[in-house]
């Protein structure tokens, strides 16, 4: 059988994207953006899906509305941007600066959110706040009945003994995620979930408990 081979999209220059934005210009996919300097610009409306910011400095930025999806935003400083209504989807924010940020609306699916620092100033959706919780080792013993952690990353998470009972984990990520002695009873999963979890003493969303 003939496997077919993936092809990663190479990241392209972009020069000026103050000056291409303020000509009209929105399109930035794949940009070459690691350790650029964006802090305070306008760029509302923005695709930079799939673009490299790693490292960037992004405080104060308008990136509200904008597209990131499959951006790489590991340890970008976004201190104050607003990225109301954002398209944060399967986004790397590990070790990103979020102090002060304004978040309601974003979407986080599938985003890395290990590692983000955040502040009592940082407004973003409850979902998400506790979904940063859980990844950053927050969620041993934890009661989350009925918790939607629908699309989540939940990559390598430590959830062990905790209620899951009734949880929407529909579409979350559960790779190498610490399930030891969780209470899954009821809890709504999608096909394959079990594949790759700890799920050791685990009580399973029909009742049986895992060996």
């Amino acid at each position: 059988m003939q496997v077919a081979k993936t092809y990663q999209v190479p990241l392209r220059p972009v020069g000026d994207i103050r000056e291409r934005y303020r000509a009209g210009e929105r399109d930035f996919r794949w940009a070459d953006l690691r350790r650029a300097n964006l802090s305070g610009l306008n760029l509302r409306g923005v695709d930079l899906s799939g673009a490299s910011l790693s490292r960037a400095r992004l405080g104060q930025v308008n990136l509200s509305h904008a597209s990131l999806v499959g951006a790489n935003l590991s340890q970008a400083d976004l201190s104050g941007a607003d990225l109301r209504g954002a398209d944060l989807s399967g986004a790397n924010l590990m070790g990103a600066n979020l102090i002060g940020a304004n978040l309601r609306g974003a979407n986080l699916a599938d985003a890395n959110l290990k590692w983000v620092v955040i502040s009592r100033e940082t407004q973003i959706d409850r979902k998400w706040q506790l979904i940063w919780e859980i990844v950053n080792g927050h969620a041993q013993g934890k009661n989350l009945a009925q918790a939607d952690l629908s699309g989540a990353n939940l990559s390598g998470a430590d959830l062990s003994r905790a209620d899951l009972r009734g949880a929407n984990l529909r579409g979350a990520k559960l790779g190498g995620t610490n399930l030891k002695g969780a209470n899954l009873w009821g809890a709504k999963l999608s096909p394959g979930w079990d594949q790759f979890a700890d799920l050791k003493g685990a009580i399973l969303p029909d009742g049986a408990i895992h060996p």
